[in-house]
């Protein structure tokens, strides 16, 4: 779906008052709106539809092992929370621990996108594993 191009006048009345309400918000309001709007404009570019959860996960990076949380997952995809700087192009490995049966899911991906929230990463290559996660 293509965007329309945002054009901005010099005296847009619906900037104006949409600026003076997150202005009135607190910091931790205009945190939640910004995620509620990052979250909106991603749903549009999508072309698979993600599924909520808060499963954790392990990664490598730079020879060390990192835990964070899935945050959401689709058939093509999945969304990371992490405060670990990794970059567009860039390869991971992942386990991703599952509820049932002490089982986990070992990703091999690839780094779509970045945001301040996390990672997002497409499939290369799902195996099903035995783990003591």
């Amino acid at each position: 779906m293509n965007r329309p191009e945002i054009k901005y006048q010099k005296y847009n009345i619906y900037l104006a008052k949409l600026l003076n309400r997150i202005l009135d918000l607190t910091e931790e309001q205009q945190r939640l709106l910004l995620k509620e709007v990052d979250e909106k404009l991603l749903k549009e570019k999508r072309g698979t539809v993600r599924k909520v959860c808060k499963a954790p996960a392990r990664y490598i990076k730079n020879d060390r092992i990192c835990s964070s949380f899935v945050i959401n997952f689709s058939q093509d995809g999945c969304f990371m929370e992490t405060a670990e700087p990794l970059f567009v192009g860039e390869e991971i490995l992942m386990d991703i621990g599952l509820n049932s049966h002490n089982k986990a899911i070992r990703i091999k991906g690839i780094v779509a996108h970045v945001n301040r929230l996390g990672i997002g990463i497409k499939y290369k290559e799902i195996i099903t594993i035995n783990s003591g996660f």
